[in-house]
């Protein structure tokens, strides 16, 4: 009886290393998938970005007088009916795009503090 309880406890010790060791690489795995993720919706929104500046500056082209200026929202439906963009363009975190007073489109979520 003395053995028998001995193996039991014994084998306790290596299953709780294998449960310690698997809830370390799944902590370590999640943090990896959130870097990844936020990375992803960066790499997307400055894509958007590009696709929005370049209808801006098309925009801007066929309509001097009537321009977006520094501060004010870009008006995605105004670029859609022109046939400037496919389709509506947003930030994946609800970021709006705008345009700073140097004249280049920036994202409010992405990019706010950069341009003040």
């Amino acid at each position: 009886m003395i053995t028998r309880s001995l193996q039991l406890g014994s084998s306790f010790y290596p299953v709780v290393f294998l449960t310690v060791l698997v809830l370390f690489f799944a902590v370590g795995a999640a943090r990896q998938f959130f870097s990844i993720r936020k990375k992803v919706i960066i790499v997307s929104c400055n894509s958007v970005k590009e696709m929005v500046s370049a209808a801006h500056s098309a925009y801007k082209s066929l309509h001097p007088e009537q321009s977006f200026f520094p501060g004010q929202i870009i008006n995605m439906e105004e670029l859609y009916s022109e046939g400037l963009l496919k389709e509506y363009h947003n930030c994946p975190n609800g970021g709006a795009y705008m345009i700073n007073r140097f004249g280049n489109v920036f994202c409010t979520f992405h990019e706010y503090k950069e341009q003040e």
